[in-house]
């Protein structure tokens, strides 16, 4: 399993990454829209799609990593926690 700063890493890329193409989709598919040819535009509405399924993946990947951070922190506290007392 990579680290969790490497997950980190790359779910900020791809979260910065996928509200950049969105971003450039939405200025190509309908703010300038009608000064494109219809490829460029078509390829602005992929842009639409493929953004923000970039985005999600990131976000889904920064959960992950915060999920691995906070079981691994739960795994040390438990291991230096006080031995439970049992009576005989």
């Amino acid at each position: 399993m990579p680290s969790v700063i490497l997950c980190r890493r790359w779910s900020a890329s791809l979260i910065t990454l996928g509200t950049t193409l969105s971003l450039s989709g939405l200025y190509s598919a309908y703010l300038i829209a009608t000064r494109l040819s219809i490829p460029i535009q078509v390829g602005g509405h992929l842009l639409l799609i493929i953004g923000p399924a970039l985005f999600k993946l990131g976000y889904v990947l920064r959960l992950a990593a915060e999920d691995a951070e906070l079981s691994k922190h739960n795994v040390e506290r438990q291991t230096h926690a006080a031995p439970l007392i049992t009576s005989p």
